[in-house]
């Protein structure tokens, strides 16, 4: 529009409008959608590397563990009503205390790694939050900014010097074509 209109100070500030607008654009791209999809992603993997990598090889360790204390008690249930040698019945024992040990000692590194995991998932997701707000108000102030500069702009448009603007083009003559006057 702004290339075929000829009123010039509209012409101005219709380009004015269409360069803050395009700026606009450029930002709310780079700001609000590649920097939060970059600091999602970077932050969702370091989670998955640093905490859901862990818990999963420690939850498979305890599963194990589990089930092989599980093994040496039923060995040692089955050894005590054999009556079997006491070093035997000590050994088995000693089997079974190992892996209970085991058990405990993973569940409490379990209960670690996932209050350690919980902390960084808030933390992780405040931060993604705050960048997100910061990029909108980025964004925004930058607009407001712009699109000041053009409301000022298109406040210099004045319909009357407009038209005194296409008569002098046209060569019309404007005191013979306002009938207010010839009353």
């Amino acid at each position: 529009m702004s290339q075929i209109e000829q009123y010039n100070t509209l012409k101005i500030s219709l380009q004015d409008i269409s360069d803050s607008l395009s700026e606009l654009e450029s930002h709310r791209s780079h700001m609000i959608v590649g920097r939060i999809q970059q600091s999602m992603i970077e932050k969702t993997k370091e989670l998955d590397l640093t905490c859901n990598g862990p818990t999963k090889l420690l939850l498979k360790d305890r599963n194990q563990s589990t089930k092989n204390a599980s093994k040496y008690k039923d060995q040692f249930d089955s050894l005590a009503s054999k009556n079997l040698s006491q070093e035997k019945m000590e050994k088995k024992k000693a089997q079974l205390k190992v892996e209970e040990n085991r058990v405990l000692s993973i569940d409490k590194n379990l209960q670690q790694t996932m209050v350690k995991y919980e902390h960084k998932r808030i933390s992780e997701a405040k931060s993604i939050l705050d960048d997100f707000i910061k990029s909108q108000l980025f964004f925004h102030c930058r607009a407001v900014e712009l699109l000041t500069k053009s409301y000022r702009a298109l406040g210099k448009v004045n319909p009357d010097d407009a038209v005194v603007q296409m008569c002098k083009e046209l060569r019309f003559n404007l005191h013979n074509l306002n009938p207010e006057e010839q009353n």
